[in-house]
């Protein structure tokens, strides 16, 4: 655990300010308020145009800023390390904590390191940037990841978003990190509702919401004798087409609009069984608030296989998994009927996560850092030419020209 007068900076460059951001409020706002409640003097740091009276505003640029960061990861960091470091001026234990840890923010913990080296740092490496095109499509990426880690030796408690990443990142770089402690951020009341929904499927797009119709055709036919009833839920903000239902159309809800709390716990407690029918690739590394959600709600979860998320519901017992198409989702929708997590734990709340952050922050000796080799803001400036390029980016035109060369 955290010492008595320890500080904590929770550094975030996705943070916002207001609840109907959606996941980008309500992860930071539960973890500030889980932490506040243990007694722990908790600060909040996001980008200027997130500033109110529980996030000071010193990270350079927002969201539309990320792209020309991708391109420059080092532009501006040092007023970054500069602006946290003057802002807390403590002789008191200090530990930053870096949640979404892109490419940037692993040269601003690295800044920061060499302006308050007695301060402790967690970076969890998050999918805020494409981690895997860094670290599998040029060895620059390994080794900057190698140098920057090592120059920081014991100062630093390195986290990974998922065990698939952790794993990554050792066989690359050889860096020992932890599988994040994850926390579902669905609020629980204690509500009691009827079971409507059979199957909730939460979908993120049009093909996905074409697995999941095909699933329950597929599903239905093997089950003529019991037709089942079901929600789909779009991701918040997507546009969706959901056409062709056909006989389904009684017994399929659409629910297309953001939630309030007391509206997504009734839609998570009216339900059997979530299901997450993801095809992005995203997931092979990428964690999913649904699947935490859910089991916040203590409901049995279909995830794909091959997938960190898929993983994550095999090991903790949680549901079983399939392969992306309609005969196999509509398999593991058989197999859920009878699925118990009776035996098997919960998310965690915010508040172990507080708990178990600090308790992996190590108190021993540190290791003294040293300075940063000569030429290496030089290189953090144009490393996101080349390594972060893809195409739906700027940099995406810049890559294609030098390979056309």
């Amino acid at each position: 655990m955290g010492q008595d007068n320890q500080i904590v900076i929770h550094v975030s460059a996705k943070v916002k300010k207001k609840p109907t951001a959606g996941h980008d409020y309500w992860l930071h706002w539960n973890l500030t308020q889980a932490a506040i409640a243990r007694g722990i003097n908790w600060n909040v740091v996001g980008p200027g145009n997130q500033e109110s009276h529980w996030i000071e505003g010193l990270l350079y640029g927002g969201k539309k800023y990320r792209t020309l960061q991708i391109l420059f990861p080092g532009l501006r960091v040092r007023r970054d390390a500069k602006a946290i470091s003057k802002k807390f001026t403590t002789d008191s234990p200090t530990l930053v904590h870096i949640y979404e840890g892109g490419f940037r923010e692993l040269l601003l913990l690295k800044e920061l390191n060499s302006l308050r080296p007695s301060w402790t740092y967690v970076f969890n490496f998050n999918l805020l940037d494409p981690w895997v095109t860094l670290l599998r499509g040029l060895r620059i990426g390994a080794r900057t990841i190698r140098q920057i880690a090592g120059s920081i030796g014991e100062a630093a408690v390195f986290f990974a978003e998922t065990d698939n990443l952790c794993g990554l990142l050792d066989s690359e770089t050889d860096l020992e990190t932890k599988p994040y402690p994850l926390f579902g951020i669905a609020k629980k009341t204690g509500l009691i509702a009827q079971k409507k929904y059979d199957y909730t499927f939460f979908v993120n797009g049009d093909k996905e919401v074409q697995l999941s119709l095909g699933a329950i055709r597929e599903f239905e036919a093997r089950h003529s004798n019991a037709p089942g009833y079901y929600c789909l839920v779009p991701r918040w903000g997507s546009s969706v087409s959901i056409t062709s239902l056909g006989s389904l159309a009684e017994r399929v809800d659409i629910v297309n609009t953001n939630l309030s709390d007391f509206e997504y716990e009734t839609l998570m407690c009216s339900t059997k069984v979530s299901v997450l029918p993801y095809l992005d690739s995203y997931y092979v590394y990428g964690s999913s608030g649904r699947l935490l959600d859910s089991r916040t709600f203590g409901l049995p979860v279909i995830a794909p296989r091959f997938t960190a998320v898929g993983r994550q519901a095999e090991e903790m017992g949680w549901g079983p998994t399939f392969i992306q198409n309609e005969m196999q989702l509509a398999e593991a929708m058989d197999v859920s009927r009878e699925w118990s997590v009776e035996n098997t734990r919960n998310a965690l709340t915010p508040g172990e996560t507080v708990d178990l952050i600090l308790a992996n922050v190590s108190q021993t000796t540190r290791a003294q850092a040293s300075k940063p080799r000569r030429g290496f803001r030089l290189l953090s400036l144009g490393i996101g030419l080349v390594v972060w390029s893809k195409p739906r980016l700027v940099a995406g035109n810049l890559l294609a020209l030098l390979k056309s060369r």
